[in-house]
């Protein structure tokens, strides 16, 4: 059997096999610039190209992600800006008001003004970028605040308890906070801090407290996972007694955990406790020496001192028995006279009218959520003693015993000293009711908001700041994974176009050098 006529002739067709698969692939890669195009091109390379593709996207990914945080930044930067220059106006307005020359008629008119930009401050907490209310946190499709001036702080909070839990990751994974609420910006809650009870000072080094003896301190709270939790912590005097930072030390050592903090009050030097959630404290009497806080008709607070409902009952549950107290705010003091038989609302209108008159801005009396009582809310310390109880008789209406429910500073708290809304509130009550004590102590309510807008309005530089560097950083590693993938896929057209016109050149020549050989048939082996 002949098992091959021509030899040469199968390499031959090899060799133009091969040349033409490489003559097609050159093709290929010339009219696609691309010389891996399917898996089969290069498989090693493959998993290279699909990992540098997949780093690609992400990076874009983030990219796309910044550019509306990047949006929203810019236009709340725009305005707290905005909000710092009419808080800046407000308190140019505030000066002119505190000159004693200044007429009814003249405050009545700055008092227009001031209304105005209290208006502008509540137009500003609802301002809207993409279609987003951006500072009502993580329910931005609503408005965060309403105009109403008969509240205390001349406006009605439309979101309760907002947050903003939104983070933004740039391109190494990193995350960063990128908003704030109108709450936080623009109505600035205090957590509560304070104790009902007649405490001592605790800042004279020269006194001893519990000498040889005890006191004991029961806190009521709720922990990070909304369980009831309660506390006991047990001052020690030993026997020459602990004077009042020692007090602090072992009331905060026996707090640890808590969320709550002992301190002394910088205003009066008394001892004052707080906390950003809900907690309640008592104190019983000590066993020996002088006691830290007795259980006597009067208290210091810095948020809210609450009262006794039930001093409000029988038929249009009205006050059972006629009450005086006098309420300080460091600065005025103001003597509350109640009749007997007053209603809540009554009772009210008479404590905040009593306090307006006396210059008092900052602390103001509510109703209690069920209508029963009383409430009294400021945006700084103040103290109230109840006179009808040091007259003799059991007061009507303050408790007396050693414990207060302090509120959380964004449910039910009050308004902070820095709180935008109510400082500029307080100089509107104060020029409408031509009231010169209260519109001298807005200008430093208003400084205070001033400087505490300047604050977030720096926390929303450094959010745009870090935006940017993240989409430079995203920028820059796309150029290298750019790079990378044209080294991996992209052919080297030049280098291409010679190889395939060599590979042509030598297709032909072999075709050529082929032709001219001498044919041999099957006559040959048969002559």
């Amino acid at each position: 059997m002949i098992q091959d006529i021509n030899p040469s002739a199968q390499v031959f067709l090899a060799n133009v096999s091969s040349l033409t698969n490489q003559i097609n692939q050159l093709t290929n890669e010339a009219s696609s610039g691309l010389k891996i195009s399917q898996p089969s091109d290069d498989p090693g390379d493959m998993v290279t190209l699909q990992q540098l593709r997949s780093e690609i996207d992400s990076n874009q990914q983030v990219t796309n992600n910044m550019a509306p945080v990047l949006s929203n930044t810019q236009a709340a930067e725009q305005a707290l800006q905005t909000a710092v220059n009419l808080v800046s106006q407000a308190t140019n307005l505030a000066t002119q008001g505190s000159n004693s020359l200044t007429s009814a008629t003249q405050d009545q008119a700055l008092a227009q003004q001031v209304g105005n930009i209290l208006q502008q401050l509540v137009g500003l907490a609802n301002s809207q970028a993409n279609g987003k209310f951006i500072f009502s946190g993580d329910q931005s499709q609503s408005p965060s605040y309403t105009l109403n001036t008969s509240s205390p702080t001349g406006v009605t909070a439309l979101l309760s308890n907002p947050t903003a839990t939104q983070q933004i990751a740039d391109s190494n994974g990193t995350t960063f906070p990128v908003s704030l609420t109108a709450q936080q910006i623009f109505d600035d809650q205090s957590g509560g801090v304070g104790f009902a009870g007649n405490a001592v000072r605790l800042d004279n080094a020269a006194t001893s407290f519990l000498t040889g003896g005890t006191q004991t301190y029961t806190f009521n709270y709720t922990d990070n996972s909304d369980n009831a939790q309660s506390r006991s912590v047990v001052l020690t005097g030993g026997v020459s007694g602990i004077n009042g930072t020692t007090v602090i030390n072992q009331l905060n050592a026996g707090l640890n955990g808590t969320g709550i903090t002992a301190s002394i009050n910088a205003s009066n030097g008394t001892v004052q406790f707080s906390s950003e959630g809900a907690f309640t404290a008592g104190v019983a009497a000590p066993t020996a020496g002088i006691s830290t806080v007795t259980a006597a008709a009067n208290a210091v607070n810095t948020s809210q001192y609450n009262v006794q409902s039930a001093a409000f009952s029988g038929a249009g549950n009205t006050l059972s028995g006629a009450d005086t107290f006098t309420l300080s705010d460091g600065k005025n003091t103001a003597d509350v006279s109640l009749a007997s038989g007053a209603t809540v609302a009554g009772a009210v209108s008479t404590i905040n009218a009593t306090l307006q008159a006396a210059g008092i801005t900052g602390v103001s009396a509510l109703a209690t959520g069920d209508g029963t009582g009383i409430s009294l809310e400021g945006a700084s310390t103040f103290s109230v003693v109840d006179t009808s109880a040091a007259a003799g008789g059991p007061s009507p209406l303050f408790t007396t015993a050693g414990s207060v429910a302090v509120a959380a500073a964004n449910n039910g708290g009050s308004a902070a000293p820095d709180n935008v809304f109510n400082a500029v509130n307080s100089l509107l009550l104060g020029l409408q009711n031509n009231n010169q004590a209260a519109i001298t102590n807005s200008i430093n309510l208003l400084q205070l908001a001033g400087t505490h807008l300047n604050t977030q309005l720096a926390f929303y530089g450094s959010v745009q700041n870090r935006v940017q560097d993240a989409q430079t950083l995203a920028s820059q590693q796309n150029v290298q994974l750019q790079t990378q993938l044209s080294q991996t896929q992209d052919a080297d057209i030049t280098q291409v176009a010679v190889q395939l016109t060599q590979d042509q050149t030598n297709l032909q020549a072999a075709m050529t050098a082929e032709g001219q050989l001498p044919k041999t048939s099957l006559f040959n082996f048969l002559a």
